[in-house]
């Protein structure tokens, strides 16, 4: 049994690359069997310094102290530097609404990432066992999750590491027997009330009356899902937002919902599945310009852009006819050439400030509107298509002022940007047969 848990440790750190470039382990060390075990077993591989970290969560009382007792004197005979922390799980709980198995992750692993920016700790070595797995599984199942989730518990996710993800918890604790390793029990794990010990006192005894062998099989199963879950997301990989509406259309369902929800997580969104649903239906409808809020945020989609609406954004285009309009940046007049001079010398009396433009353009039967910046948006100039991101930086402008600025497009084409470019389609001429003028703030 020890050499087939040593062979399972060593194999999961070897097949998923767990150490690979690691000088140091930080090992989340609750003094239970598991993490005992990966204690145990991570202070004999060479050319590792490891640390151990113990968090009490301040919920079992003296039970609570006996564990962090018992964690600190293991790792004193060990030899192994040992943090602790006392948490008031509870109360954060309470103060910020969240159940507490959710606060003591976020407030154990927030430790963790503390530890190791303050000591130069490359990874965080986690004792998740091929059972946990097996539970995370269950548990996403019954919660409608997609291909991520039934994947299971992920080996390796940035810096945190999970060597005994192949181990199951009844060989763990027959090694800890054959070779005499003392460790902690926390009572609370028989307390089916909380979900996870619920699926695992309740519902996986049940299953495996249909088959002994269940978390061998999950184990088998999550490692083929996450091989395809990862050419999946890599293939996603390869497209964003950028490529605009009619370019994602065009992908398969899989590739598509993937790419907006690592969109959405890019930009602070963290959409549910329905979310990600209805905001694949609307990049592929023919509605020119529509939306949808998404936790955290709004996505809009205007003609062939897909993008975020910042705070407080105008998120869609303002349509322009001839004659005046009323826009976020300023009340618009679009008239036809040499016409209208009383209405333009009127408008002036009454405006502080005015830009004006003169073109080639004709908007009857066409769709002209005036609204923000886009992510990817571009533009012909001199011939040669630009990144209007780019005109803009070289113009060295100030924040207020990029926000300020108004993009005008013809038929969702960017055309004009005052005082930064304007479109080869509509240039400019002496005998141009469109005038638009933006007028600023009213005199007093």
């Amino acid at each position: 049994m020890s050499a087939d848990i040593e062979a399972k440790i060593a194999s999961a750190i070897e097949r998923y690359g767990l150490l690979d470039g690691v000088k140091s382990v930080l090992v989340g060390f609750s003094g239970g069997a598991d993490s005992t075990v990966l204690l145990t077993f991570l202070r004999r591989v060479g050319d590792i310094k490891v640390y151990a970290a113990h968090v009490n969560h301040m919920i079992r009382g003296a039970e609570a102290d006996r564990d962090e007792e018992f964690a600190r004197e293991y790792c004193r005979k060990l030899g192994v530097t040992f943090f602790s922390e006392r948490i008031d799980v509870p109360g954060i709980a309470k103060e910020k609404g969240l159940g507490i198995e959710e606060t003591a992750r976020n407030e154990r692993y927030g430790y963790f990432d503390r530890l190791c920016r303050e000591n130069g700790i490359d990874a965080v070595a986690v004792a998740h066992n091929a059972d946990d797995n097996a539970e995370t599984v269950l548990i996403n199942l019954c919660r409608g999750s997609g291909l991520n989730g039934l994947s299971g518990i992920k080996p390796k996710r940035g810096n945190i590491i999970r060597p005994l993800i192949l181990c199951k918890k009844q060989d763990i604790v027959a090694y800890c027997r054959e070779n005499g390793i003392s460790y902690v029990t926390d009572s609370t794990n028989a307390d089916s009330s909380y979900t996870r010990n619920y699926v695992r006192n309740e519902v996986i005894p049940m299953l495996k009356k249909l088959n002994p062998n269940l978390i061998d099989s999950v184990t088998r199963m999550t490692e083929i899902l996450g091989e395809d879950e990862n050419y999946l997301a890599s293939e996603a990989d390869r497209h964003s937002f950028e490529e605009g509406r009619k370019a994602l259309s065009e992908l398969p369902a899989p590739l598509l919902h993937r790419v907006i929800r690592s969109e959405c997580e890019k930009n602070g969104c963290h959409p549910e599945y329905g979310h990600i649903r209805g905001t694949a239906e609307l990049i592929s409808s023919d509605v020119p310009k529509t939306g949808i809020s998404l936790p955290g945020g709004r996505l809009v989609c205007d003609r062939d852009s897909v993008y975020f609406a910042e705070e407080g954004e105008d998120e869609g285009e303002t349509e322009l006819n001839h004659g005046l309009t009323e826009t976020p940046y300023g009340t618009v007049f679009v008239t036809e050439k040499g016409e209208n001079a009383d209405k333009i010398a009127e408008l002036k009396n009454i405006y502080n400030s005015y830009i004006a433009g003169s073109f080639t353009c004709d908007i009857i039967n066409r769709t002209l509107t005036v609204g923000a910046r886009h992510p990817g948006d571009s533009v012909k100039v001199g011939r040669m298509t630009k990144k209007l991101k780019k005109l803009i930086q070289e113009k060295k402008l100030t924040e207020k002022e990029k926000k300020n600025t108004a993009v005008f497009r013809l038929d969702g084409e960017v055309v004009w940007v005052p005082g930064i470019c304007v479109s080869d389609r509509i240039r400019p001429v002496s005998g141009g047969n469109t005038e638009i003028y933006i007028f600023g703030e009213k005199k007093r």
